[in-house]
């Protein structure tokens, strides 16, 4: 096992190795391409030169593609065949750590109710003096050491919506991705939007 492990480890580093000369070369390209691209079009030279440019411009991209697709493509393929089962297996551990986190704080919220309850009647009969202070002073320490669990309970604050109408404007962020996907695609009318025509060059 120990051998296959190792095994693994070098074939990492490998393709670690390869990527990173992959990177390397292609920034050297990118930087060259930006330096050559540093023009304003002014005249109809400038304007040659800025198509030829675009044709580098498409180079480039095509070699982003091609580095997703033999280093990024494969990781997150394989990655999200290993994510379910992993996900699963985390999700029964939490279910079971959800469970008896619950079931801890209910029980540790009967015993503080019931220390209250007692607490309180040690107080009324201390007030009609039908027992002594020193008596409700045990009795009080008895009681308390019996929840002595709830210091291990801490309280924190979070914030939940209850009314998302109230939420001001600038707390809500629109799902682009699914309007344009509603709206273009499925020719649906959503209210406070509008269809517009925004013009584009393509690498050609």
């Amino acid at each position: 096992m120990a051998k296959e492990i190792v095994k693994k480890e070098d074939s990492l580093k490998a393709f670690e190795k390869n990527f990173q000369e992959s990177i390397i070369k292609a920034k050297e390209g990118l930087e060259l391409l930006k330096e050559n691209a540093r023009f304003k079009i002014n005249s109809q030279k400038k304007l040659e030169e800025s198509k030829e440019i675009m044709v580098s411009v498409k180079e480039e991209k095509e070699n982003a593609k091609l580095l997703r697709d033999w280093y990024y493509k494969p990781i997150y393929d394989f990655s999200q065949l290993i994510y379910r089962p992993i996900k699963e297996y985390e999700d029964e551990v939490k279910k079971i750590e959800d469970f008896h986190k619950a079931e801890q704080l209910a029980w540790l919220r009967k015993l503080q109710e019931e220390e209250d309850k007692k607490r309180k009647e040690i107080e009324e009969k201390l007030e009609k003096e039908e027992i002594s202070l020193d008596q409700a002073g045990k009795k009080l320490e008895k009681v308390e050491s019996k929840v002595e669990a709830i210091k291990g309970v801490t309280t924190r604050r979070v914030v939940k919506i209850v009314d998302f109408a109230k939420v001001p404007d600038k707390y809500k962020l629109p799902n682009m991705p699914l309007l344009n996907e509603d709206i273009l695609r499925g020719n649906v009318e959503v209210p406070g939007t509008q269809v517009v025509e925004e013009q584009s060059l393509s690498n050609r």
